[in-house]
């Protein structure tokens, strides 16, 4: 067995995003330092009485390390289970040939949010995935390319990066590659239903009939203080129409507005 020991800063300039599987919310963080575990390799390792560190065998299974840290995780990637797709290159499995933290993530990597490739976002997600929407969004495939569309109210205010990915499949006017920031607006559905993306939450709490951001629910987010597809939906939820808290009794709706 070979015995390695750790060390140096891993420093590098993070944004944080929703990713599609999504996810997040896209603002930076200039030179953030992460990861820099120093010489507490026996925070996660076995650590002999000489300092050597078995670099192989964990205190514990790999997603029980992570969560000591990262507790708050809300919806995300499930981890766990073994993957019915043939895994990409660089995104090992455990012993047991399961999906961990470090499928995706390098532990002791230095890229954006630590991830085993070098781009995040749909292409990421993709490299197991592939481009099949039945197979990423299957209940919500069919109203994906409905008659819903983005109506642009105030293109000097962009919206959240994990807005505009979902306008690249949920309104068929936009292009599927947006490079430039979509104005603030509202989405409307086949139904003729409507709602804002883009609005400054504190804005509209400060006019009255809405509850305060930090009174909302840990599921409902905000992107730089802002509404976006993301506040209402997650990929990885399990209610209906992906949404990310139950809507029995309009409590989503009611979660935010208070009139």
């Amino acid at each position: 067995m070979t015995w390695v020991k750790r060390s140096g800063n891993l420093r590098f300039s993070i944004f944080i995003i929703a990713f599609l599987i999504p996810g997040s919310v896209f603002f930076s963080l200039a030179e953030l330092e992460v990861h820099n575990f120093g010489d507490r390799c026996n925070m996660c390792h076995l650590v002999d009485e000489d300092k050597n560190v078995f670099e192989d065998i964990f205190l514990k299974d790999i997603d029980s390390l992570c969560k000591e840290c990262h507790s708050d995780l809300g919806l995300s990637h499930p981890t766990g289970m073994r993957p019915a797709m043939e895994m990409p290159k660089g995104f090992p499995l455990d012993s047991a040939g399961r999906l961990t933290c470090a499928t995706c993530h390098g532990i002791h990597g230095e890229g954006p949010y630590l991830l085993n490739w070098k781009e995040s976002g749909r292409i990421f997600c993709f490299l197991c995935h592939g481009e099949n929407i039945e197979n990423l969004h299957a209940d919500a495939g069919e109203t994906a390319h409905s008659s819903g569309r983005y109506v642009i109210i105030d293109e000097s205010i962009s919206i959240d990066n994990l807005s505009m990915q979902c306008m690249s499949c949920h309104d068929s006017s936009i292009a599927d590659d947006i490079s430039v920031g979509l104005g603030r607006g509202a989405y409307i559905n086949e139904h003729g239903g409507k709602h804002p993306i883009g609005v400054d939450f504190m804005e509209a709490y400060a006019k009255g009939g809405y509850t305060h951001p930090s009174k909302l629910a840990k599921n409902i987010r905000l992107f730089n203080g802002k509404v976006g597809c993301g506040s209402c939906h997650n990929t990885y939820s399990k209610e209906p129409y992906q949404l990310a808290i139950s809507n029995e009794g309009s409590a989503l709706c009611l979660a935010c507005h208070r009139k």
